[in-house]
């Protein structure tokens, strides 16, 4: 009994560390000087990621050699089903404005590699299927629909469409599109695109289509077409296998998933604000809202003592402090949880101390000092 006690326990013992050999937890920081992100490609499924506008965008050859009217290219995006998303659609003319880069050749973001443009006489134009419904003076609603790069004149909108015979003509017009869906905004999305990202770089085997020759038999052509599909079927598990393989390795890789989860945390996240500053004299104290320039929906009220004979110089320059956000991220398998652990105030004058919110405590909103005075 005693020898069997001890094998279930070892048993017991080493399926939780199977389980939870890769259950990590991460502490990482956002603060208020992000920047603009650099936008992610997946060459696996010919998309570009912005986590800026947490958009994904098709940028696959279509985008660049097919031209379609907007009833062509509408139904094409609304039909995409792709990483597993079913919500595609045309891009509206802000979404379109947002991926110009008149510093970039032709002016479209890096890491975009499709782009299609036609060429003038002087210039090139990119001319793009958008969906953005607007309103004219005097007229009846209508609808912009292309959207126009040019490289000597920045970018340009036309707003000249609206409902008559004239109009559906002009939505015939054959022009180059794309497809954009919005990205679930979770960490383990984004952390899933940046691990797709990764398995991009193996080749996925394609189906071939076979032609029956005039000289072949009907027999022989459906054997040879038999045989292409289990080759084909062969081909396309060992791709999944090592697929699969890479995931694991990534799931498990400390430092990828560190600035994977960071990107995500920033691209979720965004900036840590501090606003709606407030004194009171009596009880010697700010109080003020922390958001997120990302996460509208968080809303926390803050307090900061400040003494009196310091208060005013403190709100005046509070704009020019160093403000960061410390997440507690928690990784069990491929499954992440981000929990708001601290926000400190770090300010631009040594005359104040940090301040250091600490959210792991029930009902702490009082900012605690740091008695450490910051340098420069």
């Amino acid at each position: 009994m005693i020898f069997l006690s001890r094998i279930r326990s070892l048993y017991i013992l080493t399926f939780l560390l199977i389980n939870y050999a890769n259950a990590f937890e991460w502490e990482i920081q956002i603060n208020n000087t992000i920047k603009e992100l650099p936008l992610i490609r997946d060459n696996g499924s010919q998309t570009v990621y912005d986590p800026n506008t947490n958009l994904i965008w098709l940028d696959s050859p279509i985008t660049k050699k097919v031209k379609k009217d907007y009833w062509d290219a509408n139904n094409y995006c609304k039909e995409l089903s792709l990483l597993g998303y079913k919500t595609w659609r045309l891009p509206t003319i802000n979404e379109l404005a947002s991926i110009y880069d008149k510093n970039n050749d032709p002016h479209i973001k890096s890491p975009f590699q499709n782009v299609g443009f036609i060429i003038n006489s002087n210039y090139y134009d990119l001319k793009y299927w958008s969906n953005t419904e607007y309103h004219t003076k005097g007229r009846n609603r209508g609808f912009e629909w292309r959207y126009t790069i040019s490289y000597h004149n920045r970018y340009k909108i036309d707003q000249d469409i609206s409902y008559s015979p004239y109009t559906e003509k002009k939505w015939q017009t054959q022009l180059y599109f794309t497809c954009v869906t919005d990205m679930k905004k979770t960490l383990n999305n984004i952390i899933s695109y940046f691990i797709e990202k990764q398995t991009g770089q193996l080749k996925k085997p394609q189906k071939q289509i076979l032609q029956k020759d005039e000289f072949e038999t009907t027999t022989a052509y459906l054997q040879r077409v038999k045989h292409e599909e289990k080759e084909y079927k062969q081909a396309l598990f060992k791709y999944e296998q090592k697929k699969q393989k890479i995931k694991e390795k990534l799931y498990k890789n400390k430092n990828f998933l560190k600035k994977a989860i960071k990107i995500a945390l920033e691209s979720k996240w965004g900036k840590p604000i501090i606003k709606d500053l407030k004194y009171n004299a009596d009880k010697k104290e700010f109080s003020a809202n922390l958001t997120f320039d990302k996460n509208k929906d968080f809303q926390k009220q803050i307090f900061l003592k400040v003494p009196l004979g310091i208060a005013r110089r403190f709100k005046r320059i509070f704009n020019t402090f160093y403000i960061y956000a410390v997440f507690n991220v928690t990784q069990e398998k491929n499954l992440f949880q981000e929990k708001l652990k601290k926000i400190v105030i770090v300010p631009s004058e040594e005359t104040f101390h940090n301040y250091i919110i600490d959210f792991s405590k029930k009902n702490n909103k009082q900012a605690k000092k740091k008695y450490k005075l910051f340098n420069k």
